[in-house]
């Protein structure tokens, strides 16, 4: 039984129809997030600022005899550990030189601080305070000044981010040295911090706990 074979005669395109050429996707910008724009906002407006000179060396050179009392309760092997030892020390010595006035007055202010409005106002006899406060939560990593009395749930987010910056030949064979260079880049970050506060405040009047400005 041989099938019929059909063939279909094509229609006339209708002259009313005129094809829509689709659009490619194009590639978005990611959204920006409140706390991204306030980042942005401070970097703008403390670039405008003239930075404040200041020599650091003769604090660097007191911190690097911590970092051998650091060294001696574990492994020199063990970088990561040494550098959290390290770092947590100089936080806590420098925590303890801020006058116990001004630590009860800062913990009192950040008791009910909202992440999502960073803004704090500090009176100019707690501007050590306040920078201890923001160099202390940029090697912590925590958006919350709370955080940083709280148990750490993981390593300092600071520190590993700065050790990142060495390859595993250079964490392996220069330990000591690296660690010497975390002492001098703690007291750096701290005065930084210390610049950044004052000048917040002279523009604004108000301090923004935002870490990430440190970076």
């Amino acid at each position: 039984m041989v099938l019929p074979i059909l063939v279909l005669e094509l229609s006339e395109p209708d002259p009313a129809y005129v094809p829509i050429p689709r659009k490619r996707a194009a590639s978005q910008p990611p959204p920006t997030s409140k706390r991204d724009k306030l980042i942005r906002y401070w970097r703008q407006l403390l670039a405008r600022r003239a930075s404040i000179a200041s020599s650091w060396r003769h604090q660097a050179r007191a911190s690097s005899d911590w970092t051998y009392e650091a060294m001696a309760y574990g492994d020199s092997s063990a970088l990561l550990h040494d550098s959290e030892h390290l770092t947590r020390l100089l936080l806590r010595r420098a925590w303890a030189n801020v006058p116990r006035r001004q630590r009860i007055m800062i913990r009192r202010a950040v008791r009910r601080f909202d992440p999502n409005k960073p803004n704090i106002k500090v009176a100019a006899a707690q501007v050590n305070a306040v920078a201890w406060l923001l160099a202390a939560m940029h090697w912590n990593g925590c958006r919350h000044p709370n955080a940083l009395w709280c148990k750490p749930l993981h390593p300092l987010t600071g520190v590993v981010r700065w050790l990142s910056g060495f390859d595993v030949v250079e964490q392996h064979e220069h330990s000591r040295e690296i660690l010497m260079m975390l002492a001098e880049r703690v007291v750096r970050v701290e005065r930084q911090s210390r610049q950044l506060v004052a000048a917040m405040k002279a523009e604004r009047q108000v301090v923004a706990l935002l870490p990430e400005l440190l970076q």
